[in-house]
């Protein structure tokens, strides 16, 4: 299940379904302005309403958890607690190809970081500057990401969403309500 403004209120709902249906699991993830251009009355879920969703999402895990018939799945840096935040993997356990086979760490920031391959994909992920500039975009993040301790585990919120609405890859995560505390 895709979360978006128009949909999101059905959450429950869709698990209950799918587990009628016999999935043994379902995905959760976020809709990202970014991903279509040409429709703009899909709505990526921001502020209160991303907050709600994503402490119900936590629940539905934490509940999923106990009732080993079904699983709820769901990856975002944004989660519930310090401890739960992660990073969707992109350049430090995962790497995309695109379609002229490039290699990627995020295929949504492609056009901004990718890099002909020219040796096997873990000489790639060791050796390729593209990945190392990439991971440098952590360090160089501006604003309050720049100040918050979590930004180590959740890498300052997913780039490629950052980029799709500030256009600057280095900005502040501006769906994030953690509210660092100043050194």
């Amino acid at each position: 299940m895709t979360i978006m403004e128009s949909n999101y209120r059905f959450i429950g709902k869709t698990c209950e379904i799918a587990k009628t249906l016999g999935a043994s699991a379902i995905r959760i993830n976020f809709y990202k302005d970014f991903n279509n251009l040409a429709n703009k009355s899909l709505k990526s879920l921001t502020g209160k309403n991303l907050k709600k969703v994503i402490f119900q999402i936590g629940t539905l895990v934490k509940t999923a958890e106990k009732n080993l018939d079904f699983k709820v799945n769901f990856e975002n840096s944004l989660a519930t607690t310090g401890k739960n935040k992660s990073t969707c993997g992109a350049g430090t356990n995962k790497l995309q190809i695109d379609t002229n086979g490039n290699v990627t760490p995020c295929i949504a920031l492609a056009h901004l970081y990718s890099a002909p391959i020219k040796k096997g994909l873990v000489e790639e992920w060791q050796n390729n500057p593209i990945f190392n500039q990439w991971l440098k975009t952590f360090t160089l993040i501006k604003g309050k990401c720049n100040i918050c301790g979590y930004r180590y585990i959740c890498g300052g919120g997913c780039r490629a969403n950052v980029f799709g609405v500030t256009n600057n890859i280095f900005s502040s995560d501006p769906w994030c309500w953690f509210q660092p505390k100043n050194k």
